[in-house]
């Protein structure tokens, strides 16, 4: 019990109660990759709750499945605590169908921990969040952060016309898209030149919103990215993406090897290592 709850037990029965004061160990990971690759998902899919202490992240749990389970064990290893899940479906009006479910974690010292290294309760897109300094001035965290991201806010697509791939990442906080482009440069990953902006308006609240996107389209580019960043949307997506390759005629290495690749260490086969 916490020492507000306890007080207010013994203003309501008037009486002071006996009790031994039991100090819990403070939760704090050291900055390393596991961090900056946590604090890349929670500034994707993630949400700090100041009222409840409470840390949770979002998936489709159906079709996400793996990826809740890696994120799930990772928070496990780094703090010995075991997330609680809740699901969409579960609610009270739910239709059974919906596939949407979150992970979550009410702990105060969890809670300050990742707020001692650089993230913000409350709403991601109203604070425009960004990603902490120590992990941008850092290029082993910033690979490892750049994952985090992109398995979470990130996407692979095919792209029929050019039997190629296309990866982008969306946010609504504009700070957070060009860190991420930012951060892709400083690995020497090439993205879009400009960021892109998207409106559109809520057909059932009216209400309009905003995201902005960057994008990577170059084969060479896009093999970069997958070899330096190995993200697990790549991983457990492989599947899949080389099922709607072959349904154009095409197959993963035509759609990610490139012109002069020897001259750029053959990052298509660090692509492709483990995967066919």
């Amino acid at each position: 019990m916490s020492e507000e709850s306890f007080q207010k037990l013994e203003e309501l029965v008037g009486l002071k109660i006996s009790h031994d004061i039991i100090e819990k160990k403070k939760l704090v990971h050291k900055k390393d990759r596991d961090l900056a690759e946590l604090l890349g998902i929670m500034l994707g899919d993630g949400h700090l709750n100041k009222r409840l202490y409470r840390q949770q992240i979002s998936f489709n749990g159906l079709d996400e499945k793996e990826y809740m389970l890696y994120v799930r064990n990772k928070i496990k290893s780094m703090y010995n605590i075991e997330p609680h899940e809740r699901w969409e479906k579960e609610k009270k009006n739910a239709t059974g169908n919906e596939k949407g479910m979150f992970l979550y974690i009410d702990n105060k010292n969890l809670f300050d921990d990742l707020i001692s290294h650089g993230l913000k309760p409350g709403n991601k897109t109203k604070n425009q969040v960004r990603v902490p300094n120590w992990i941008k001035n850092d290029k082993n965290f910033t690979v490892a952060c750049l994952k985090g991201l992109f398995d979470t806010d990130g996407s692979i697509s095919v792209v029929k016309q050019r039997s190629s791939l296309l990866i982008d990442f969306t946010n609504a906080s504009l700070p957070l898209v060009t860190d991420f482009k930012e951060m892709c440069e400083t690995v020497n990953i090439k993205t879009s030149p400009k960021i892109t902006q998207r409106k559109w308006r809520n057909k059932i609240t009216g209400n309009t919103s905003i995201s902005y996107k960057t994008f990577i389209a170059s084969k060479s580019e896009i093999s970069k990215f997958l070899s330096i960043v190995k993200p697990k949307k790549w991983e457990f997506n492989i599947d899949r993406i080389k099922k709607k390759l072959e349904l154009i005629g095409s197959n993963l290495k035509d759609a990610l090897k490139y012109h002069r690749e020897n001259d750029l260490r053959n990052y298509t086969k660090d692509a492709l290592r483990d995967l066919e």
